[in-house]
């Protein structure tokens, strides 16, 4: 067997990455379940992926979860055997943690940011039709179940304009 020396541990090539979830168990199991951004890190200690998330112990948790033998894994999961740390940054909202992934992949140029692709829809900002209307952020695969007139232009934004229609 190829073994890959990384970080602070030794993998035989191969292995899944629920090897990686008990590397990692500890770490995971102390992130909050709050939204924000993680940051995964190689040996050399550089950014290679920055996402965002909801509840960052549940989004980490996802990469390092067994997937069944037919289940394909995402793309940006191929990275996996690169990440030696995972670092995290809390946000008060997950605009707020939307915002804090685009300023850090703009400033860090992640490897798998910039190169891979993963399976996340467009972002949509969401005006809710509600006697106290709400701004959400939400999926594509969501918006059907929304009550929003706005949709995005080519370049994903949704535009000015449509958000003071509502407002």
């Amino acid at each position: 067997r190829n073994i890959l020396m990384g970080g602070r541990f030794i993998l035989l090539l191969g292995q899944k990455a629920t090897g990686y979830m008990e590397i990692f168990k500890e770490k995971i199991k102390n992130l909050p379940d709050q939204p924000g951004i993680y940051i995964f890190l190689n040996s050399q200690r550089e950014i290679i992926y920055v996402g965002k998330a909801t509840g960052l112990r549940d989004r980490v948790r996802s990469y390092f979860a067994p997937r069944g033998a037919k289940e394909i894994s995402r793309p940006i999961e191929e990275m996996i055997h690169e990440v030696a740390d995972i670092k995290h940054i809390v946000t008060d909202s997950v605009l707020e943690a939307v915002i804090l992934e685009a300023i850090y992949i703009k400033k860090y140029q992640p490897k798998y940011n910039v190169l891979g692709k993963d399976d996340k829809s467009w972002n949509y900002i969401v005006i809710t039709k509600e006697e106290y209307p709400k701004v959400e952020i939400i999926r594509e695969r969501e918006l059907q179940q929304s009550s929003s007139n706005c949709h995005p232009r080519e370049n994903g934004d949704p535009g000015i304009s449509c958000i003071y229609k509502h407002l």
